[in-house]
């Protein structure tokens, strides 16, 4: 069979079918629904000097759903991302520092998976 021919499945719709099972199971196993809180470890950032580190911090949140129908958790309460800007030039007028937004963190049940 030349390569041309060989047939594949779609990844998509196996990807989003392993994440509706991996939802249901995940709620059933811990007695939870769509809403429920839970604690649960968030990522955020860190600031130390002019560098960002990736921390985590145990918080509060609600248990979602996004558009395609995987589970997700958002936490309660505002968590620190920071960003490096600069003022888009080089040189000696190069100016550049470290933002930072207050946003809610997510965290997406049954990693290693993103639907686009």
């Amino acid at each position: 069979m030349e390569k041309s021919e060989l047939l594949f499945p779609d990844k998509k719709s196996l990807q989003k079918e392993y994440l509706l099972k991996y939802r249901d199971q995940f709620l059933n196993l811990n007695n939870l629904k769509i809403g429920d809180e839970i604690s649960l470890s968030f990522t955020c950032n860190n600031l130390i000097g002019k560098q960002i580190y990736l921390t985590s911090k145990i918080a509060k949140g609600v248990l979602k759903l996004d558009d395609n129908g995987v589970l997700y958790a958002e936490s309660l309460d505002n968590m620190p991302f920071y960003r490096h800007m600069d003022n888009g030039l080089s040189g000696r007028s190069k100016r550049s520092w470290v933002q930072r937004t207050e946003a809610k963190a997510k965290y997406f049940f049954g990693d290693g998976f993103i639907i686009k």
